[in-house]
């Protein structure tokens, strides 16, 4: 039981990690046993919030768009 105990753990590891949890996170959650009310997903890439889907205390589903970014990165300008 302890092999399948510990490759269930390992994929909702996976699952996690694939969803932008940090390790850290991941690591408070296995020494708590808790998961925390409130996650803090990370950008991979710098921006700024194009469209906000989301507000404080509203109720959401699966497929809703919570927000969009918009990479700075490169920008291109046609001007005459």
């Amino acid at each position: 039981s302890q092999p399948a105990s510990r490759d269930l753990a390992q994929a909702a590891r996976a699952r996690l990690s694939l969803l932008g949890i940090t390790d850290a996170q991941i690591n408070h959650i296995e020494q708590t046993g808790q998961p925390d009310a409130r996650v803090t997903l990370t950008a991979p890439d710098h921006g700024l919030v194009w469209e906000l889907g989301a507000r404080d205390g509203m109720a959401v589903m699966p497929g809703l768009t919570l927000f969009r970014l918009v990479n700075l990165g490169t920008v291109w300008v046609h001007a005459e």
